[in-house]
């Protein structure tokens, strides 16, 4: 349920008039909806960090409760808030500000939920190389689960 479709429509469209074909130098991504210009000019002439405090519920919601992000990852987080609803104006009541706050939670755990599931793809991929490779590992010692 987005909270302003119009408004998410032109700020997608914007971003791909901006960066037409580009990819993030630092950590790879290449979705446009969510890229940010890393270059270093570009942080300097706006004062932008490359590790940026993000309001976990929006500043509207929660002015303390923060994370630590890479800058591009904090626009992707703060695009998947808006897409999914999050509200950035002032809430009118508690249950307005409680709603806001599970959606931005629920947004969240999603995104770390599915990079969990890639780093568990990742280590069965580990898994298979090291059976393929190196197939006496299973017997070490620190292979072993730990009781």
């Amino acid at each position: 349920m987005e909270e302003d479709p119009i408004k998410n429509d032109a700020r997608r469209e914007s971003r791909k008039r901006a960066l037409p074909q580009s990819t993030c130098l630092f950590c790879g991504i290449s979705d446009l909806p969510v890229l940010v210009v890393t270059a270093a000019t570009q942080l300097n002439r706006k004062g932008l960090k490359l590790l940026q405090k993000h309001h976990l519920f929006d500043r509207a919601n929660d002015r303390d409760f923060t994370i630590t992000l890479c800058l591009n990852h904090h626009a992707e987080l703060t695009a998947k808030n808006l897409d999914d609803g999050v509200s950035t104006k002032k809430p009118e009541t508690v249950l307005h500000q409680v709603i806001a706050i599970a959606r931005a939670l629920g947004v969240f755990f999603v995104d770390l939920g599915n990079r969990i599931v890639r780093l568990a793809d990742w280590l069965m991929q580990l898994l298979g190389a090291l059976d393929e490779k190196f197939p006496a590992w299973r017997s070490m010692r620190e292979a072993k689960p730990h009781a």
